[in-house]
């Protein structure tokens, strides 16, 4: 047994003992690791797009600025359902953030950013600069 599951399994069992029943075993229905703020980040001729895994994580939780040159994606959410009168035995979803940053590219627009987060990804587009084409004429002496 790897030693992450053996202490989970340790800690699921003082929980169990600490309140004197046991606990459903909940283990296959939630993630242990979270892939929450997992980047990937890819390049074409015209933009950049970066894509950021966000699950559970809606437009108005993330927050996106340019500064200093540097991309900065901050995103949080807290679950505004608790219950005061509830005995809580595990809360595992209470609150969640990150923040992640990147220095844009010399040839990235800070006007020509978009960003859209579907089905829990967050999608940020960077156009790149046009080249100006330069015809320089030579006068012949």
């Amino acid at each position: 047994m790897f030693p992450i599951r053996r202490m989970t399994n340790d800690m699921e069992k003082f929980v169990d003992n600490f309140f004197g029943h046991q606990l459903p075993n909940l283990t296959g229905l939630y993630p242990r690791e979270s892939s929450l703020g997992a980047t990937n980040i890819t390049e074409n001729e015209k933009e950049y797009q970066v894509s950021i895994m966000v699950p559970g994580f809606t437009k108005e939780n993330v927050k996106i600025d340019v500064e200093d040159d540097e991309l900065i994606i901050k995103a949080e959410i807290q679950d505004k359902n608790e219950s005061k009168t509830d005995t809580w035995h595990r809360q595992e979803f209470k609150h969640q953030s990150f923040t992640r940053s990147f220095v844009l590219p010399d040839d990235a627009t800070e006007e020509g950013i978009k960003a859209k987060v579907e089905d829990g990804l967050l999608t940020i587009t960077l156009e790149k600069k046009t080249k100006p084409t330069k015809k320089n004429s030579v006068n012949i002496e």
